[in-house]
């Protein structure tokens, strides 16, 4: 008890924070056991590797071949399988993120693949040949890559029958999505407004929300969305469409039925002011995205003033920030048990390094369909 303290309290960050603890299942005892004997060196591995650079915020991605860099104590180094493209991921390529990185570096949060090598330390007789869903560290290279350095303990192990490319999500979206349904808990809502609907993390949280006895009310932009979300999360969801010339009177009444007095949005502009003026008295705007490239407006005093409704933000790191040791434990150990179910996120392609650029411009045009991965080796879904 008193390693894992000493351990966690000296992190930094709150992205290190949450590394610190992921892989806390794995037994203390390994540390003893992991400074005897160090198996494994990095002999049989390539001296360089394909990567995704970046060298200044807003310009053009390079894809070039760099050294494999080497292991400190504590780390492991992974061969990437699959890395995701996520919304914070193309806020930090045009510097519009709050984690800053020494240039050039290579992009990516999170992502999956094998351990194949280690850098001696605790716990590392029995990392390597793992597939573990992993982090990228806060000051490092990212997962945009073949390989990449992580934390033996910022590490996930993904079960035996699970495909190592579906665990590249396991970390963004899930835990989000965990820190809303406590956001309700504590609050004391049982409804929550959705500006997103039919975004992966949507779609994820319709299905964990209902097992937790939540509703979710998604607000989506095409009929499209409607019919993938009836499919895909239920005949019963609550959705609107805003190509509805009355959206926005079937919001207000959904919100009013069911109490909804909560919404997380992740558009900004003019969606912030208007779903807030929709929503009873006594709510609150998380705002956690801005999707719309603007900032919030069409906010009235008077909501603000006599309505006692709020806008606040909402941002997973300082989340994390918040809770101690054995509160992340339990989080994380939630994200494994569910990352197979309801907190699965759906693959739509695959695309490999040198097609970065394709593969942004896919996930952006179709986001509701699913997840495209970046991969050392895609494989094509269709």
């Amino acid at each position: 008890l008193l390693y894992i303290y000493f351990f966690f309290f000296k992190q930094k960050t709150a992205y290190e924070i949450s590394a610190c603890l992921v892989g806390s299942e794995m037994c203390i005892r390994d540390r003893y056991m992991g400074i005897l004997i160090q198996l494994y060196n990095m002999d049989d591995l390539p001296q360089n590797m394909r990567a995704v650079r970046l060298h200044a915020y807003g310009q053009p991605l390079i894809v070039e071949d760099i050294p494999i860099p080497s292991l400190q104590e504590g780390e492991v180094l992974i061969k990437i399988e699959a890395a995701p493209i996520n919304p914070s991921d193309q806020g930090f390529l045009v510097g519009g993120y709050p984690t800053v990185k020494k240039l050039p570096c290579v992009p990516g949060f999170e992502g999956s693949g094998i351990i194949v090598a280690t850098g001696g330390g605790e716990k590392h007789w029995m990392t390597k040949g793992k597939k573990v869903a992993c982090i990228a560290k806060a000051d490092g290279d990212g997962t945009w890559a073949e390989y990449m350095v992580a934390d033996v303990n910022s590490v996930m192990p993904l079960d035996d029958n699970m495909d190592v490319k579906d665990g590249a999500c396991s970390f963004v979206n899930p835990l989000s999505v965990l820190a809303m349904v406590e956001e309700c808990i504590n609050n004391g809502v049982q409804s929550v407004i959705h500006t997103v609907g039919c975004s992966q993390l949507g779609k994820m949280m319709y299905r964990y929300f209902r097992s937790q006895g939540l509703q979710v009310i998604g607000v989506v932009r095409r009929s499209e969305q409607v019919d993938i979300l009836k499919r895909e999360c239920g005949q019963d969801v609550l959705v609107v469409n805003c190509q509805d010339s009355q959206w926005e009177n079937q919001l207000r009444q959904l919100a009013k039925d069911y109490d909804a007095r909560i919404c997380f949005d992740a558009i900004c502009g003019e969606m912030t002011g208007k779903v807030l003026s929709i929503m009873p008295d006594n709510s609150i705007m998380f705002v956690y995205g801005a999707l719309s490239g603007v900032d919030c407006s069409k906010i009235s005093p008077a909501d603000l003033i006599f309505a006692n409704k709020q806008v606040r933000g909402f941002w997973l790191p300082n989340y994390l920030s918040q809770k101690g040791v054995l509160g992340l434990d339990s989080i994380f150990r939630t994200v494994k048990k569910y990352i197979g179910s309801e907190l699965k996120t759906q693959i739509y392609q695959e695309y490999g390094l040198n097609e970065i650029y394709s593969a942004i411009q896919d996930q952006n045009n179709n986001s509701s369909r699913g997840k495209v991965l970046i991969s050392p080796n895609p494989q094509k879904r269709f």
